[in-house]
């Protein structure tokens, strides 16, 4: 229970810090199931709750949390299809230029 508040704490910390940090560039977040993971293209796609399917770029830049490890520690290949995620993202869900910042699963 300790490991998942400090994993907690710490994705509100690097939320607060992704946050502030990119104010000027509006940065939304999404709650979605991976439909595809493309390490290969360093894309993932994902489908919203109300059907909506978007492609988010990660790169060496994207925070990536994974269980109760550091956010900066995962790796696009540990995220598989099915899995429910947050992601913090710049660009619009209604074009596809869309960044990914940060991305944790929801369901540890």
């Amino acid at each position: 229970m300790n490991q998942r508040i400090v994993s907690g704490l710490a994705v509100a910390g690097l939320m607060a810090f992704a946050g502030s940090a990119l104010a000027d560039h509006q940065a939304k977040d999404v709650q979605a199931t991976i439909m595809k993971v493309q390490p290969e293209g360093n894309q993932v796609t994902v489908r919203t709750a109300d059907g909506k399917e978007a492609t988010f770029a990660v790169d060496q830049q994207t925070y990536l949390q994974i269980g109760d490890s550091a956010p900066w520690n995962g790796k696009l290949e540990d995220f598989k299809e099915g899995m429910r995620v947050n992601i913090l993202f710049r660009g619009d869900m209604a074009d596809k230029d869309q960044h990914a910042i940060l991305m944790y699963p929801l369901d540890r």
